[in-house]
């Protein structure tokens, strides 16, 4: 299974503590892999510097701020993707879709409506679609391919 996973994801665990997030980002590079583009990366990194430098990160959120960035980058699968431009409400959404497409992602993990809410379908490079769901969602679909894979079908 892999999964582009929205900024809001990286922010919801590390700096607002949701136990879905956290569970999310827990669960990368073993029970499904991430995907990144350079773009996304890049983002994520502003991210955590405009945290930072409105102190929001100190002590303790950095730690979990480099543990987080340490699961995400483990085992990920570095993409080089073209531009589909999807996501005309937010063209700044595009970079996570773009990923998905050529990626070949089955999801893309967010809480962001611009996301979740694009006209017609997103069809990765197998042609398979690729659904954007949020975290909680996500994590039950991987509760479920689990529970799946340990009874062999």
């Amino acid at each position: 299974m892999r999964a582009v996973l929205d900024t809001c994801v990286l922010i919801d665990a590390v700096f607002n503590g949701d136990r879905h997030c956290q569970d999310v980002l827990r669960q990368s590079g073993s029970t499904y892999q991430v995907l990144l583009s350079k773009d996304i990366l890049t983002e994520y990194i502003l991210i955590v510097i405009r945290f930072g430098i409105q102190g929001r990160v100190a002590g303790r959120s950095i730690v979990r701020v480099a543990e987080a960035m340490v699961q995400l980058l483990k085992g990920a699968d570095f993409v080089c993707p073209k531009q589909h431009n999807m996501c005309t409400v937010d063209p700044g959404d595009n970079k996570f879709v773009d990923c998905a497409i050529d990626g070949d992602a089955d999801f893309i993990v967010t809480g962001d409506h611009h996301l979740t809410s694009i006209p017609g379908p997103i069809l990765n490079s197998s042609g398979k679609t690729v659904q954007a769901v949020s975290a909680w969602q996500f994590l039950d679909t991987i509760k479920i391919s689990g529970a799946r894979g340990r009874r062999g079908g």
